[in-house]
């Protein structure tokens, strides 16, 4: 897949770690650390260690794997590595088809890394509805005691409807300007400087219709943008999110695939 580059504007493909033309590092790629896998035995290993069998997950790694509902890496018989969704309806959307082992696996790990942030998040929603309903199940005894649990189910439910985001995190596109929303929190980015930097405000219009400008919660390396992904306020968020105690006894046997987004392309 091409890319262009922030600085020069020459087209390049997107695994380059510099543009070929002005030498500029490649805004698009995403850096991996020598903890992250960087070959299809090392997913399989990590995703083996953690529990996250293919049965679960619908994450099939080094099989190409035809049925839907599933996110999977391979390698072709030209030898090249093919990171790939199937969509709800069978669909196949192909996030990678080339020659870098690395960089086709960290691909998939960023994406597993996210659908575990997104396990996460379903199974705390899960807990305090279950709580709720626990609540409404319980036998009462007496005016006072009725009066006291209905209070407390009626917060409860305000609780969780409240807690929940006005506004999806993800990628808006609203009047040529790129925003991203991440719990609420604006930020928006200046093509001059090729980053993101947090908004002080965004339009009212905008605000009050934002579900009508909202791209995806995953990055597209065609939308003319960096990943937000790679930004600092992304990792400090990313950081307190572990920190969760509600999230805390989550583990793998917990995963429903049936929370995921089977949808989009990626």
């Amino acid at each position: 897949m091409k890319v262009k580059c922030s600085y020069c504007g020459q087209y390049f493909d997107d695994s380059v770690e510099k543009c070929p033309n002005c030498g500029a590092p490649n805004d698009h790629i995403h850096r991996t650390s020598d903890t992250v896998p960087k070959t299809i035995e090392e997913l399989k290993a990590y995703c083996e260690q953690n529990g996250f069998t293919p049965e679960k997950t619908r994450f099939f790694i080094g099989e190409d794997y035809r049925q839907p509902r599933a996110f999977g890496i391979y390698k072709d018989d030209t030898g090249e590595f093919v990171v790939y969704k199937n969509k709800a309806n069978g669909e196949r959307a192909v996030r990678y088809r080339g020659v870098d082992e690395a960089y086709a696996v960290n691909e998939l790990y960023e994406r597993l890394q996210d659908e575990i942030l997104n396990q996460k998040a379903h199974y705390v929603e899960r807990k305090k509805a279950s709580a709720v309903r626990s609540v409404k199940k319980k036998q009462t005894s007496g005016l006072i005691k009725s009066i006291i649990i209905g209070i407390f189910v009626v917060m409860g439910v305000s609780t969780i409807f409240f807690a929940r985001n006005k506004f999806n995190n993800g990628y808006y596109h609203y009047n040529n300007q790129h925003y991203y929303s991440l719990d609420d929190t604006w930020y928006y980015y200046d093509d001059t400087a090729s980053d993101w930097f947090p908004a002080s405000s965004i339009p009212e219009e905008f605000e009050d219709n934002a579900e009508d400008y909202y791209d995806s919660s995953y990055y597209d390396y065609n939308s003319g943008t960096s990943d937000f992904k790679d930004t600092d306020y992304y990792s400090d968020w990313e950081a307190s999110q572990s920190n969760d105690d509600d999230d805390s006894d989550w583990s793998s046997s917990d995963w429903d695939s049936g929370d995921t987004d089977w949808d989009s392309d990626w």
